[in-house]
């Protein structure tokens, strides 16, 4: 009993071994928004993107948020920030949102940020710059 367990074991430890870890990043072709564009109040961010993989897809991630430079103002301002998370399916997934700017919205830098996680862990991102004006 005890050289069957044992040759079961060796076996399994042998088919697992034998797997190719996955080390490529996912691949993330963004369309909209470009870096350096300008937004006001009330109007919407059309995020568009391709996202590929070797394997499989997981999740998507936008990450929007201030890029202040921290010195206070006598009169309080609100900083938009948004996280978008969704999940992603295949070797190869389109996403189109439509992001509507807050219109309370504080004018100055913007920074966007997207993600990408395939199935195995593997995260690629694309970082750009926005702005938000009257």
């Amino acid at each position: 009993m005890k050289n069957n367990l044992k040759l079961v074991l060796i076996a399994l430890l042998a088919i697992t071994s034998c797997k190719k870890k996955d080390d490529i990043k996912p691949l993330i072709e963004l369309e909209s928004p470009v870096t350096e564009q300008t937004f006001k109040p009330g109007e919407e961010i059309v995020f568009k993107a391709v996202f590929k993989d070797n394997i499989e897809l997981a999740q998507f991630k936008i990450d929007i948020h201030d890029d202040f430079d921290g010195h206070s103002h006598k009169v309080a301002i609100q900083p938009w920030a948004e996280i978008i998370v969704g999940e992603l399916k295949g070797k190869e997934d389109m996403v189109e949102k439509k992001i509507v700017i807050p219109f309370d919205a504080a004018h100055g830098n913007y920074d966007f940020i997207v993600q990408c996680i395939d199935v195995s862990g593997n995260e690629a991102s694309i970082a750009l710059e926005f702005s938000i004006e009257e």
